[in-house]
C-alpha cells in the first residue's frame, strides 16, 4: 500500500488499505496490523527545496502497536 494516499492525523499517518498507522517522526508502527517500522531519512528545507539523504537513518526504537478495536491479543 502507498502511504502517499494515507490519512495524516497530527504526527501519525494511517494506511488507506489496512488501517495500520505509523509515526511520521520516528517511523515506528503505532497501530496493528503494522508491526515493522518504516525506514527514516534525514531531511531539511533550504531555499524552498526539500533535501533528503539517500541513506536511511538508524532503525527507530519500536514500541508495541496498539490493537485495532475489537481485536484480541
Amino acid at each position: 500500500a502507498s502511504l502517499a494516499e494515507g490519512f495524516l492525523d497530527g504526527e501519525t499517518i494511517e494506511c488507506p488499505w489496512h488501517g495500520g498507522a505509523f509515526s511520521v517522526r520516528t517511523g515506528a508502527a503505532t497501530r496493528l496490523p503494522c508491526s515493522e517500522p518504516l525506514r527514516k531519512y534525514a531531511a531539511s528545507i533550504e531555499d524552498g527545496f526539500v533535501w533528503v539523504t539517500p541513506d536511511p537513518v538508524v532503525k527507530p526504537r519500536q514500541p508495541r502497536p496498539s490493537p485495532i478495536k475489537g481485536e484480541q491479543r
